[in-house]
Parts: structure tokens; sequence; C-alpha cells
């Protein structure tokens, strides 16, 4: 499995100065942290500091019936709503999708390559 998002940031709802960034911050995901508030990420001024101006790639192999967490921080400038997101499977390829009401855009973010 690989995710990979742009180093810069891009704009995606037709509002004038509105973007977003995208990262994927190093630490390992857990359930424990799924209750925690931004689900434990305990590093957001590293990461914002060392992580912003750098492309978000997270890279897996994953065996069967194996499961993989992670978490998508994004930053959302001038756009007005609740912002709603999901990754998408078409085929191989990975979206991740965002909706902030009533708009919704998918990314393309990477793949899943199945092995026999």
């Amino acid at each position: 499995m690989t995710v990979k998002f742009p180093v810069d940031s891009f704009s995606i709802f037709p509002s004038p100065g509105s973007y977003i960034k995208l990262l994927i911050p190093p630490d390992t995901m857990t359930l424990e942290k799924i209750s925690l508030g931004d689900y434990g990420l305990s590093n957001l001024k590293f990461l914002l500091d060392t992580g912003f101006n750098k492309p978000a790639i997270l890279e897996r192999t994953l065996n069967p019936k194996e499961e993989c967490l992670f978490y998508i921080p994004i930053f959302i400038h001038q756009a007005r709503g609740t912002a709603r997101a999901a990754l998408v499977l078409k085929g191989q390829d990975l979206f991740y999708r965002i909706s902030i009401n009533p708009q919704s855009v998918l990314i393309p973010c990477g793949r899943i390559d199945f092995k026999k």
C-alpha cells in the first residue's frame, strides 16, 4: 500500500484563498489512540516544523487479514463547514475524498497493489 500527498498546499474548493495541506505523521497509530485528542498525535509542532515542506508518504506491506491504522491530519485554510474525509479505493487506485458541505472532491493519493 502506498499513500502519498503533494508537498504543496492546494486549492480544492472555489472559495478564493481557500486551500488544504495533508500530512502523514511518523507516529504509530493504535486502537488506543482513537479516543484521544488528535488521535494521540503528540508531536504536532515537530511535524509542522520538519514535515510541512516534504511530501507526505506512507508505504506499508500488509499480510492477509492484517490491519494498518494511520492518521492523516488535514489543515484547512478559509473553508467554511464541517469537513469529512475518507479513503476510497477504485480498482487498485487510492483516493482521498474530502467533503465540506455541499462540495466534495477526490484527490488521487496512491495505490494498493494486491499480490497473489
